[in-house]
């Protein structure tokens, strides 16, 4: 709870910010139904970012907050925004960018356990034409036909020969 009720009342502070932004104004009964509602996400986050830093540690992996700060600086860069631009983006949210940067941080971690995994490396052209030259029967196709419908003329026909018709019809099915 120590973790999770922070969290909650951020994120219904920062709803409440917009909610009043567009002139709904948020009570009691509004507040105990978003705390509701991001009651579940929030623990969940807080179970797989456990997770994660747990996964870290045992890989030996450090992500400081300065990785979070280069990656914040990269986006308000492509952007094509200044830092001070950027802040009364996100305070116009009802978030601090603290409260991004964190986020960021979370995002980089991910990323560098992912991109720790061998089986994650990237592939390149070279690697998809050696699986491809060296799987063929992964690519190998015999041919095949497909029907969709198959009619037989029964147009004038008296009942005996559309009887034969439709034996016919159910052996080529």
């Amino acid at each position: 709870e120590k973790q999770v009720g922070p969290e909650i009342d951020k994120r219904i502070a920062s709803q409440v910010k917009k909610m009043e932004g567009m002139g709904w104004p948020a009570d009691d009964n509004s507040k105990k139904m978003m705390r509701d509602h991001f009651r579940d996400g929030v623990v969940d986050l807080q179970i797989e970012r456990t997770l994660v830093a747990d996964q870290l540690k045992a890989a030996k992996i450090t992500v400081t907050p300065a990785d979070a700060d280069a990656r914040f600086q990269e986006i308000i860069n492509n952007d094509g925004r200044t830092a001070d631009e950027a802040k009364q983006d996100i305070e116009k949210q009802g978030m601090t960018v603290d409260d991004i940067k964190g986020e960021i941080y979370w995002q980089v971690c991910v990323e560098k356990l992912y991109a720790s995994k061998p089986e994650n490396k990237p592939v390149t052209e070279a690697d998809a034409k050696k699986f491809f030259d060296e799987n063929p029967q992964y690519f190998e196709q015999p041919e095949q036909i497909q029907a969709s419908h198959i009619l037989l003329k029964t147009e004038g026909l008296d009942d005996a020969k559309k009887a034969e018709a439709k034996t016919k019809l159910e052996g080529i099915l």
